[in-house]
C-alpha cells in the first residue's frame, strides 16, 4: 500500500468515526439515525475498493 492510500484511508476512517459519532450520540434514536450509519458504511465500502486498487 503506498502512503498516499494509507493517509487517504486514515483521513476518511477519521472522518467516518466523526460523523458516526454526531450523528448518533445516542444511539438509533438521533436526527441521522441509520441514515448516519449508512453513510458510514458506503464510506468504508468505497475506501475498501481504493485500496484493493492501490
Amino acid at each position: 500500500m503506498t502512503s498516499f492510500c494509507l493517509k487517504v484511508d486514515l483521513l476518511f476512517s477519521a472522518l467516518g468515526r466523526w460523523f458516526l459519532a454526531i450523528s448518533m450520540p445516542d444511539g438509533a434514536s438521533s436526527p441521522f439515525g441509520l441514515d448516519g450509519l449508512c453513510l458510514v458504511t458506503s464510506i468504508e465500502l468505497h475506501l475498501t475498493l481504493v485500496l484493493s486498487w492501490c
